[in-house]
């Protein structure tokens, strides 16, 4: 037989065997991984099995190519199980193979009862089959972490690209006639809903990255770009993270975290290696105002030329000072990290060298909170700094590995910042043996304190991080009580003590997350991702019961809640007076929803308005723009709105177009429309046709009245989607 059977394509089934199936129930039980290793195989190549066959086969041969199809299943588990970005859709390609996989071991299981099915033609279909799950090795592989963000940032290529495998994967197991047991119209369903969902989300950890960015701080960023210009943002946020991978992954061998005494010349040339190495980054001691405030290793300093504030950290020898110097000047784009701004020698004594670093006004959080009784608003913020920061380490593949109060530091602006990269590692290095202290043995995963050999991971930092929650929230150090370190460390392992609350302003969905955090079995941890959105809601929360003061007590009576106000807005015998009233409440505590609706009553001038054309508009736009950039869909649809007719702002078809965009891909229908039509008519952009039709397709198919004219009267086809 000819090479011409390797490329059989999906639903071809001449010659096939239509009775044969796979799901019969049978009692045989034995490991089919085990036994596939102890038969030999026929060939070893399968392409020269169907060249040499002209007639049925066995089982025998088909062995190589089904060893080769579950260790590749294998693989895309592995790679689901690690999965940081696009866990649903990974997790429809894993459904898939896995399903395939239990259908060739109930083969193997009941070979004798389908000596029919080993045939050449269905051994090439098994060699595409086994090439398909390759190929979605390979889409799995790109899209579970947060490499190559830049290709799969268009929901359109992701999308086109998850169709092409599953038809594809799905005709060949038809081909075969592996049943498997699930509606297929249902389940692409599904699969689209975990498609458009793990797109969203995407989208929306593009963006969080971009909130952590100071762009300045990047020296290719233009210091003119456009802030409202996502796209750009985010395509200069990816360019700079791919930059940070490969300088980490450049390092010589940055895993040996402590020297000995003997060593110290080593390090001394370590330095000058770091400064041969770093020379851009070399700053002049005479360009520095020198001050008499220091802080033990840390001495404050002004650059004269900016007057910006300053400190002198000076270098431990006795770690590894390139690792340190390249991490700290990796992550300085971050406004959530502390900045790093060179490297410099003792002009006094040669002897000391220095790392040039962002001066923090409040110092450690711990000494900030000593300081002033916090409320419960900023230790939700200071908690969404950290946990942003962390993300973005999360994101460029580094670990801190001492995340607690004395490394967090609180710049004149009350923002924190991480800080303390000493002990800091890329994900895949070697884990620091990290000796417990006082200090740091109550920020400590179990996994660690029981077990220094343990490989530090993700889950390690979320429980430093669940610790620090805890004592964000109580303004108290962790386990003050016990002074003696192995006593300390004997009590958390056997769970003798445990972080209890006694602030009244703590929310209990906070010390629930506390709880999950600290975990004892790091499996049941949330991610950082996790832990930011729920800070995030608890921040919202705040923002709407905050001021529950003597003066807003006054006006109980008269105020909705948010969502009975919404209510009362949408229904025809709504109280819209009331209503009016609770927008306005909720729109001074900053709730950015509440500023949405304010500004609708303005737009479209609903009682109890009584504004002038000029101002309502004025008003109603800059609300408008004000919730749009806070990520509220419907005011950045209406504020694009505004940008298009010049209603209290002025006209700018091309900022409209990009508010449109975001409104767009949160699946705003109408706003697909406008987008749609901006597009194929070059307005604020030049003429696209093939974004046009696109998104004036997706409106339409969304029964977008305008959108479905549009589309007959330009002859562009499209679906109705029935709800």
């Amino acid at each position: 037989m000819s090479n011409d059977n390797e490329n059989i394509r999906p639903n071809d089934r001449s010659n096939i065997n239509e009775n044969i199936t796979f799901n019969e129930n049978n009692n045989e039980t034995f490991e089919v991984t085990e036994y596939l290793d102890q038969v030999s195989p026929v060939f070893d190549n399968v392409a020269d099995i169907i060249a040499q066959s002209t007639e049925s086969l066995t089982f025998a041969n088909f062995i190589p190519i089904v060893k080769d199809i579950f260790g590749i299943v294998n693989e895309i588990l592995s790679l689901f199980q690690a999965a940081k970005q696009n866990k649903r859709i990974c997790g429809v390609l894993v459904d898939r193979v896995q399903a395939a996989k239990a259908a060739i071991e109930n083969l193997i299981i009941r070979k004798d009862h389908y000596e029919d099915f080993f045939t050449p033609q269905n051994l090439g279909i098994m060699l595409n089959l086994f090439q398909s799950m390759k190929n979605i090795r390979d889409f799995v592989n790109k899209i579970h972490t947060y490499n190559d963000m830049q290709k799969f940032l268009q929901a359109q290529q992701i999308k086109n690209k998850f169709e092409e495998l599953t038809t594809e994967f799905d005709g060949y197991i038809s081909t075969l006639n592996f049943v498997i047991t699930i509606d297929t119209n249902l389940k692409k369903d599904r699969d689209y809903d975990s498609l458009r969902e793990d797109i969203r989300e995407t989208k929306e950890f593009l963006r969080l990255l971009v909130k952590s960015i100071d762009f300045a701080r990047i020296p290719r960023a233009s210091r003119s770009i456009n802030v409202s210009d996502e796209d750009a943002m985010i395509g200069i946020m990816i360019d700079n993270r791919s930059e940070i991978i490969q300088l980490k992954n450049s390092l010589d061998d940055p895993r040996t975290p402590q020297k000995d005494e003997e060593d110290v010349l080593l390090s001394l040339r370590d330095f000058d290696s770091t400064l041969n190495d770093n020379e851009n980054d070399i700053l002049d001691y005479d360009d520095f105002e020198t001050l008499e405030e220091n802080h033990g290793n840390y001495y404050k300093r002004i650059l004269k030329n900016t007057s910006q504030e300053v400190i002198f950290k000076e270098i431990d020898l006795s770690r590894h000072i390139n690792l340190q110097v390249k991490i700290l000047k990796s992550i300085s784009s971050s406004r959530d990290i502390i900045q790093y701004f060179g490297l410099i020698r003792s002009k006094e004594n040669k002897e000391k060298k220095y790392v040039v670093l962002e001066w923090a006004e409040h110092g450690s959080l711990r000494e900030f909170y000593q300081s002033k009784k916090l409320d419960y608003h900023l230790k939700s913020r200071i908690a969404l700094d950290i946990a942003r920061g962390l993300i973005f380490l999360d994101a460029h593949d580094i670990l801190h590995h001492d995340i607690r109060s004395d490394n967090i530091m609180v710049d004149r602006h009350e923002r924190a910042k991480i800080a303390n990269f000493d002990m800091s590692r890329g994900l895949s290095d070697k884990s620091l043996k990290l000796k417990a202290t006082r200090d740091n043995a109550p920020y400590m995963a179990p996994e660690k304190l029981e077990n220094r050999e343990y490989v530090y991971d993700q889950k390690c930092e979320i429980y430093s991080f669940g610790v620090l929650l805890w004592e964000i929230a109580e303004q108290i150090a962790p386990y003050s009580e016990i002074s003696d370190v192995i006593e300390l460390t004997k009590k958390i392992l056997n769970r003798e003590i445990k972080l209890k609350f006694s602030c009244q302003d703590v929310p209990e969905k906070w010390q629930k997350l506390v709880s999950k955090a600290t975990e004892k079995n790091s499996k049941n941890r949330p991610e950082i991702r996790t832990i930011y959105e729920k800070i995030t809601e608890f921040n919202s929360l705040n923002e709407m019961t905050k001021s529950s003061q003597p003066s807003l007590q006054t006006l109980i009576q008269n105020t909705f809640s948010l969502e009975d106000a919404i209510k009362h807005t949408n229904s025809k015998q709504g109280d819209k007076a009331k209503a009016w009233n609770s927008f306005c409440i909720y729109s001074n505590l900053n709730v950015h929803m509440a500023k949405y609706y304010k500004g609708y009553y303005l737009y479209h001038n609903l009682p109890p308005v009584n504004n002038a054309d000029n101002e309502r508009f004025k008003i109603a736009a800059d609300l408008f723009k004000k919730a749009a950039d806070a990520d509220v869909t419907m005011a950045q649809h209406m504020y694009a709105t505004c940008l298009v007719n010049g209603y209290g702002v002025e006209k700018n078809l091309e900022l409209a177009l990009h508010y449109f965009l975001k409104a767009a891909n949160k699946e705003n229908y109408i706003s697909m429309f406008r987008l749609g039509f901006m597009y194929y008519n070059g307005l604020g952009t030049k003429k696209n046709d093939e974004e046009g039709v696109y998104w004036l397709r997706l409106a339409a198919q969304h029964n977008v009245a305008n959108a479905i004219k549009f589309c007959k009267e330009n002859n562009i086809d499209f679906v109705h989607i029935n709800y």
